[in-house]
């Protein structure tokens, strides 16, 4: 039997709005690292670090993960002192991640010098994008999802401790599973609506259910956190950092601009290494 060419486009549209299998669903992990509720030193500098686990898989791009976050000063009236920063999957690069491994990103925020101590909260938002399952809609439905979550900590120059990456994901006393959200995500993609911009025009059908994140299994190892001061480092020293910031320019930068793009080339390679992504510099 012949099908017409009306036909064969009549079965493609209908084929398109059922959904197209991708080669496998999964579950996608996105947690924050750090900070954690506890105390810490004042310090030039501390991190904001968050993890993608299983985000190198196929399904992940039809999510479009994305974080935000803000830094609000919780004994200065609740008030975000210019701190915030986003991640966007779509935006990393996982050329030299190592498959099974978690993907970090992570940001640098100096907000937290002599004279900042109080209490802080971190708010973050996970985000990403789905569609419906109604097969006998001719528009899959889409929407966004989020997961909103919050911690607070304490800046306090008396009784607090250095931040230390590898302490703290060694010691999972105040991990919680409320520091991760999951996204269990079919094999099943469909086309966005037209009237949604969607970059790559298709999304996934997740399931209603999801198993229980497990950010705490989470390990920062030395050479990982090593390399996330080598990129604050390189970042200091750049033109960049030293037009921007050259109250916090390090003593030891290198002085030849060729040394500079050599630390800065070495903080980026290490990373790449041991991180799967960069750390950029934010107020």
């Amino acid at each position: 039997m012949r099908l017409s060419a009306q036909a064969l486009l009549s079965l493609a549209t209908s084929l398109a709005c059922f959904g197209a299998v991708v080669d496998a669903g999964g579950v996608l992990e996105v947690d924050l690292v750090f900070p954690r509720n506890e105390t810490y030193a004042p310090g030039a500098d501390m991190p904001v670090v968050f993890a993608f686990q299983n985000g190198d898989a196929e399904f992940v791009r039809y999510l479009e993960p994305a974080i935000d976050y803000f830094v609000w000063n919780l004994s200065d009236g609740n008030t975000v002192n210019s701190s915030f920063g986003e991640h966007r999957w779509a935006k990393t690069n996982w050329s030299n991640h190592k498959p099974g491994e978690p993907y970090f990103l992570h940001d640098f925020h100096g907000l937290f010098k002599p004279g900042m101590e109080g209490r802080w909260r971190l708010s973050w938002q996970v985000s990403w994008a789905i569609c419906g399952e109604e097969e006998d809609d001719p528009e899959p439905v889409w929407r966004s999802n989020s997961y909103i979550q919050s911690v607070e900590y304490t800046i306090n120059s008396k009784d607090g401790r250095a931040w230390d990456l590898v302490a703290a994901t060694a010691d999972d006393i105040t991990c919680t599973t409320a520091f991760g959200v999951t996204i269990n995500a079919t094999d099943v993609v469909r086309e966005v609506p037209k009237r949604k911009t969607v970059d790559g025009g298709t999304c996934a059908v997740v399931y209603h259910s999801s198993p229980t994140p497990n950010p705490c299994q989470i390990e920062v190892s030395s050479a990982a956190a090593a390399s996330i001061s080598a990129s604050w480092t390189a970042s200091l020293c750049s033109p960049w950092g030293k037009l921007t910031m050259p109250q916090d320019t390090p003593a030891n930068c290198p002085s030849e601009n060729g040394d500079v793009q050599r630390l800065a080339i070495a903080g980026v390679a290490s990373l790449a290494v041991a991180l799967g992504a960069i750390g950029f510099l934010l107020p």
